[in-house]
């Protein structure tokens, strides 16, 4: 089962979020968990190909939920994300943690 923990920065309209997310999951079907702004946010996630992964959710912010869709390329270590949503675009990169499970 691939459980896999990054440290992430989201550049969203009101400044620089740091948060985590960790996929989970076998085969093609897998979760995206989200932590931002002392709030969890589950994401429906897919595999689109070799580390690549498409999720859909929504980002819990300060007014309210706010539906969010991602294309989330892996590669190596790192990680790189446009979240689009009704507040526009947004863009989240990441590391492995360092206690993350291959």
């Amino acid at each position: 089962m691939l459980k896999r923990i990054y440290e992430i920065v989201l550049d969203s309209p009101i400044g620089l979020k740091k948060g985590s997310l960790t996929l989970s999951g076998e085969g093609g079907a897998c979760a995206a968990d989200i932590y931002l702004m002392r709030h969890w946010n589950r994401f429906a996630a897919r595999r689109t190909g070799p580390g690549g992964y498409s999720l859909r959710g929504a980002l819990w912010t300060q007014v309210g939920e706010v539906a969010c869709e991602m294309e989330l390329r892996v590669e190596g270590e790192g990680l790189s994300a446009v979240a689009d949503t009704a507040k526009g675009r947004m863009e989240l990169t990441g590391r492995l943690a360092e206690n993350s499970e291959n």
